[in-house]
């Protein structure tokens, strides 16, 4: 049904026509195949288009090598009520060239479905979010302070406006036409979800939103630490909300309509720092400690003018691998933070909460709890005064070295210290009383921190989280520890093997890589070389003639020199092999972006494509070579 729509896109030739049918003004928003964009009134067309498409919003327009395509929502779902105002998430999204002419040139249309390929990656993350009533980009204690007269993508706070770079061009025009305006809607990535509870039989509503920010996202090997504009990766604004009904226990009417919210933040350790994959497990650590200083001065600028007083919890590990990372981080916050804005606490998580313990992060909330009751939280009871009774003067900033599993830990126990403190003042808590007893209430707050994790852990690593039955259950299972191994075999082949591809997907979706503009990156040479296919080649042939082994057995039985002692050496050749793969040929096998340089990417391998190994050349040239095919491409 059309009409369930909230806009009208109608294609015609070079241009389409956008119709915002919620608003009962007759004028169209014209965009052409150059990304010119301007209002026309609705008697001067007078055209039927040659197609049209219904969609719930537009993320905007991005230019490719064949033109400007839009990028509309056309499915969306209901994930609940904030405030009065429904929420939105994206299920459906297209990518839709304007210029309906066909592409003569092939080698263009090529190059254009790659693009398109890397912007469905990026969109194919479910973590897109929107409301035509409510600012999902800026957290309740912010609304407040905005401009009422002012526009929803006007007021969105620019950190969180995820699908800012495809709605540059319709915001450019909407400054000086404010009809444009109308078109543009404010998307967020991360995650929200709402859920209902009854307390002491009063229905409450439960919510829990994740901003991720626009700047410095990707993947997780590939974005790490702080750039020189003081923006760090997998930076996230986390806002828990809790709504008092405005009916229910009268008991409690003293808070009916009440609102509060609880805002933390994560980010990547914000010094010059990476992990550039080998193959190993555990990438090579690389630190620029000289280099940190402009963008750790700026990121701690950033925070506390957004926050005012910031306590930043490292949960780095102060031994072995992540010590150099953890100590880089304590010897800038000495030397550069201010101690009046800034305070700098290490918990060693893996150490203190060692053997499934992970009930004593609890210790870390008793070191802060002092300044937690000072930073408060945000509060508005309409019926004690239109005003905020309470604003929230600072935040918990926590990292790991992810930003994930064990930020996910500490943020989700931090919280429901919070919310136990506030029902407790409210009398819906006794003075000692938690949520164990109430089973609903605390069955649903660990489940949405869990599948916050989950969201949040995606859309980096490409994987769900680690150590989520904790944050599900309140405490740590043998089901929960094997399951983070298996994402943890997961993390470890998308983060060396596919996340070249997905990183080229953020920085073509965010605008980190615009077409036509050089960004000095190195396109890795394809196919592979004659040496690492002789290699690779001896690997994968050992490991069909283990299996071959292992059927000789079964159908013949087992003898030492014809079974056991084969089972011995295929598996070792195997092992070696591999090594040698990774130690000489890594820079081919490995996954590497190649839109934007990446500082620590080896040099293109010269190779020698006359030199054939027969048999192994052909079938490496014909079936391997697409496992590791780059998509690199060329705007000449």
């Amino acid at each position: 049904d059309p009409s369930s729509f909230n806009f009208m896109i109608g294609f015609f030739g070079d241009y389409i026509l956008i119709k915002n049918q919620n608003n009962p003004d007759d004028f169209f928003v014209k965009i052409d195949s150059n990304g010119n964009v301007v209002s026309i009134d609705g008697s001067k067309v007078s055209a039927k288009p040659l197609k049209t498409v219904y969609g719930q919003a537009i993320m905007g327009i991005i230019k490719l090598n064949t033109g400007y395509h839009v990028v509309i929502i056309n499915g969306c779902e209901t994930v609940g009520v904030i405030n009065t105002a429904t929420i939105l998430k994206a299920k459906d999204t297209c990518i839709l060239r304007i210029d309906q002419s066909p592409i003569s040139d092939q080698k263009e249309k090529v190059l254009q479905d790659k693009y398109l390929a890397n912007l469905k990656s990026a969109l194919s993350v479910k973590s897109f979010y929107f409301s035509n009533e409510y600012d999902v980009t800026n957290s309740l204690q912010n609304q407040f302070s905005l401009d009422k007269n002012k526009s929803a993508w006007e007021n969105a706070n620019q950190e969180f406006f995820y699908n800012h770079y495809l709605s540059e061009p319709l915001i450019a025009a909407a400054t000086s036409d404010n009809k444009i305006g109308s078109i543009i809607c404010p998307v967020i990535s991360g995650f929200i979800e709402v859920i209902p509870v009854i307390l002491k039989d009063q229905p409450i509503s439960i919510s829990l939103i994740t901003r991720r920010s626009r700047h410095k996202q990707g993947t997780r090997y590939f974005s790490r630490g702080a750039n020189d504009d003081g923006f760090v990766s997998n930076f996230a604004e986390t806002e828990q909300i809790v709504e008092i009904s405005g009916t229910g226990n009268p008991d409690f009417a003293e808070y009916h309509g009440t609102l509060m919210s609880l805002v933390q933040i994560r980010g990547s350790i914000p010094i010059r720092w990476a992990q550039v994959i080998t193959g190993k497990y555990k990438p090579r650590i690389e630190i620029d400690i000289r280099a940190s200083e402009p963008g750790f001065k700026k990121h701690m600028q950033t925070i506390t003018k957004s926050y005012n007083k910031v306590i930043m919890v490292n949960l780095a590990d102060k031994v072995k691998y992540e010590k150099p990372v953890c100590d880089a981080f304590g010897e800038m916050v000495s030397k550069f933070s201010d101690k009046n804005s800034i305070e700098y606490i290490h918990f060693d998580f893996h150490k203190e909460c060692s053997r499934m313990r992970f009930d004593r992060v609890s210790l870390l909330i008793d070191q802060i709890k002092t300044r937690l009751d000072e930073f408060g939280s945000f509060i508005i009871s309409p019926k004690k005064s239109a005003e905020p009774t309470r604003i929230q003067t600072g935040v918990v900033r926590s990292n790991c070295m992810d930003c994930l599993d064990r930020t996910n830990v500490m943020q989700s126990v931090l919280s429901d210290g919070w919310l136990i403190q506030e029902f407790r003042k409210m009398k819906f808590l006794g003075e000692n009383e938690t949520f164990d007893k109430y089973d609903q209430i605390s069955a649903s707050l660990r489940n949405i921190w869990a599948d916050n994790a989950d969201y949040v852990s995606l859309a980096y690593s490409g994987t769900g989280a680690l150590k989520t039955d904790f944050t599900r259950t309140g405490k740590r299972t043998t089901t929960g520890l094997l399951m983070d191994g298996v994402n943890s075999i997961e993390r470890y082949i998308k983060n060396n093997f596919l996340d070249g591809y997905r990183q080229d997907s953020y920085d073509l979706f965010l605008g980190y890589y615009r077409i036509g503009e050089d960004t000095g990156a190195q396109s890795m040479t394809r196919p592979l070389s004659s040496d690492a296919k002789a290699v690779l080649g001896s690997v994968l042939l050992s490991i069909f003639m283990f299996f071959f082994t292992l059927l000789r057995i079964s159908s013949n039985g087992a003898s030492y020199f014809s079974t056991i002692l084969p089972l011995l050496v295929w598996p070792s050749a195997a092992y070696f092999g591999t090594l040698a793969l990774f130690k000489r040929h890594s820079e081919q096998i490995l996954n590497w972006p190649s839109f934007v340089a990446y500082p620590y990417q080896p040099q293109p391998v010269l190779i020698n494509e006359k030199i054939k190994i027969p048999v192994v050349s052909d079938f490496i040239d014909s079936k391997v070579d697409n496992l590791f095919k780059k998509k690199n491409v060329k705007t000449e």
